[in-house]
C-alpha cells in the first residue's frame, strides 16, 4: 500500500481478515496508526505479535526501506510448529523493500536483547510497541529492557492500559510511569470490553 497508505483502511484490514485478525479495538489503533505513519518509522519492534494484524498495519505505514522487528514467544510445541507457517504468512505482510526480523525468544532474556542489538545494526528505535507478557513485572522489564534503544523523540506504546483483573497488571505500570513523559492515553471503551492504549514520547 506505501506511504499514501490510509490508516482506517489499514486498520479495517486488519481487523476484517481472521488469519491476522489483532486483538485490539478499532478506534484505538487508528489513533495509534495516525501516530505512528507521522512517525515514519525505520526502525519498528513489536513484543508480542499474535497472528501479525499490528504488524501488518505499522509495516503499512513505515519507510518504504523500514526494519521492521517481531518478538514472541511460544510456551507450547504446537506454538513452535505454528511458527514455520506463521513466519512465512508475516513476510507477506510488510512491504517490498523493507526487511523482516521474526524471532520467537523471551523477551526477559538478555540473550533476546543482544539478538535485537543486532537486528538494529546501530540505528535506535523509533517506535516500540510493547503487547507481550502483560503482568506487572513482565511489562516492567520490556519497557526497562527495550526503551533505552528508542530514539529522542521516538514512541513507546503499550495495549491493555485498561485492562484489570487477573494478571493484567499494565494498568498499574503505565500509571506509575506516565506522568514522567509526554503521553497520550486511548481508552474508548470500559468495563470488561476495556483495553486502551498508552503511548510515551521518550
Amino acid at each position: 500500500m506505501g506511504e499514501s497508505a490510509n490508516p482506517a483502511e489499514l486498520v479495517d484490514i486488519s481487523m476484517g481478515c481472521p488469519a491476522v485478525r489483532t486483538q485490539q479495538i478499532k478506534s484505538e489503533l487508528f489513533e495509534l496508526t495516525k501516530l505512528v505513519k507521522e512517525q515514519q518509522c525505520r526502525y519498528i519492534l513489536e513484543i508480542g505479535t499474535y497472528r501479525g494484524g499490528t504488524l501488518f498495519v505499522f509495516s503499512q505505514v513505515a519507510a518504504s526501506d523500514a526494519t521492521v522487528i517481531s518478538l514472541d514467544y511460544h510456551f507450547t510445541l504446537l506454538g513452535k510448529v505454528h511458527f514455520g507457517f506463521q513466519k512465512r504468512v508475516f513476510g507477506k505482510l510488510i512491504r517490498n523493500g523493507q526487511s523482516l526480523v521474526v524471532l520467537r525468544k523471551d523477551s526477559h532474556r538478555p540473550e533476546t536483547l543482544a539478538s535485537i542489538h543486532q537486528a538494529l545494526h546501530g540505528h535506535h528505535l523509533d517506535f516500540l510497541f510493547i503487547d507481550g507478557d502483560h503482568s506487572y513485572e513482565g511489562v516492567r522489564k520490556d519497557f526497562e529492557m527495550y526503551a533505552p534503544l528508542v530514539r529522542s523523540g521516538g514512541l513507546v506504546a503499550f495495549h491493555d492500559i485498561a485492562r484489570s483483573g487477573g494478571v493484567e497488571k499494565v494498568y498499574e505500570f503505565w500509571n506509575e510511569i506516565k506522568s514522567g513523559y509526554n503521553h497520550r492515553e486511548f481508552i474508548h471503551k470500559t468495563g470488561p470490553e476495556a483495553m486502551g492504549i498508552g503511548v510515551l514520547w521518550i
